[in-house]
């Protein structure tokens, strides 16, 4: 039930910063695409810059994966095996960080370019934690792998149904639709928090999001702590 709750505020910053990114790039697009085209100087070298931006993306999201697995791997093998907490301590602390630079800065072409790449990191992050924490029972936080996962558990459910068996009422057969279901959810109450935070403070509005992260590290810690004596 834990990895649920855990996977569940995870999916909600997921999002909540998909969101934000999509809010925060669409302004900057035209002069993000200028700048590459001026840079480039014709439109099959803008192609070569866009797929070295993808590129870059995909690395970045590895990268999260890397990072992901190797703090849940740390929070087990420390003490106390804090592998639930860890994880949301340290993207809570990545956030605020990214946050107070935000603040600092302020808005600019440049900047969304930063943030977009967090956005690609943590990605990966996400998915590298909760996998692993999961035993690959909750194998994402984003939104096409969930709708994924949910498309799957329809189809199964649909195949159980029409077809009685004794042995699976039909209730059970939809048990599966749940968690995606809820996932689901959650990616879409995160991404209408992320707009409204991001209308109102900009892209400093995800140092907010850290809150339910560090409240529920903190709260883990104090369960992990409980469990262990």
């Amino acid at each position: 039930m834990k990895i649920v709750v855990f996977a569940m505020i995870l999916t909600c910053v997921s999002g909540a910063l998909a969101a934000s990114g999509v809010v925060a790039s669409w302004p900057h697009l035209e002069v993000l695409l200028g700048t590459l085209r001026i840079s480039t100087g014709s439109i099959g070298m803008e192609a070569v810059g866009l797929t070295v931006a993808g590129l870059g993306a995909l690395l970045l999201f590895l990268t999260g994966a890397v990072c992901g697995g190797a703090v849940v791997a740390r929070g087990r093998l420390g003490a106390g095996r804090r592998e639930l907490s860890t994880p949301n301590l340290v993207e809570g602390a990545l956030l605020v960080g990214f946050g107070a630079f935000a603040i600092s800065i302020g808005d600019s072409p440049e900047y969304v370019v930063c943030f977009l790449a967090l956005v690609c990191f943590l990605a990966g992050y996400q998915n590298a934690v909760v996998t692993e924490l999961s035993k690959g029972a909750v194998g994402t936080t984003q939104v096409v792998g969930i709708l994924t996962s949910l498309g799957i558990a329809v189809g199964e459910a649909l195949d159980r149904t029409s077809v009685p068996r004794p042995e699976r009422p039909a209730v059970e057969a939809t048990k599966p639709l749940i968690l995606p279901s809820a996932l689901l959810g959650c990616f879409v109450l995160g991404a209408f928090v992320g707009m409204a935070g991001f209308s109102f403070l900009g892209l400093a509005s995800c140092a907010l999001l850290a809150i339910p992260l560090f409240v529920a590290g903190e709260h883990l810690r104090g369960s992990e702590h409980h469990s262990d004596l």
